[in-house]
């Protein structure tokens, strides 16, 4: 969700190859020294590769050498990459529910 993380400080990362992308993942350091990581995702037909492993593994790092403490992940509670980010250590500290209008919604399907 590109809207959700619009901010000058995010910066995204795209997996490539030969000119065609198969990934990509956002991440950023907040005001306060916070690294956040977001937006994930990796092509259907690259997944099982150990691409997603290897991107949040730069974001980390990428976070870490602009200052960042401790690292947060937005992520949606049924999220694919869950059970990546608890082999890198992250939980679950939060859930955060978005409300969205119904005719939004309907919109957005």
């Amino acid at each position: 969700m590109l809207g959700w993380c619009l901010t000058p400080a995010a910066t995204y990362f795209v997996a490539e190859e030969r000119g065609e992308i198969y990934g990509f993942i956002a991440a950023w350091v907040s005001e306060d020294g916070v690294g956040i990581i977001e937006d994930v995702f990796v092509r259907p037909d690259a997944r099982g590769a150990g691409l997603a492993t290897q991107m949040l593994r730069f974001a980390v790092a990428h976070a870490r050498s602009r200052g960042a403490g401790p690292i947060l992940i937005g992520s949606d509670v049924d999220d694919t990459p869950k059970n990546l980010y608890a082999r890198f250590g992250f939980r679950p500290v939060t859930v955060v529910r978005s409300y969205v209008h119904e005719a939004r919604a309907a919109r957005l399907q």
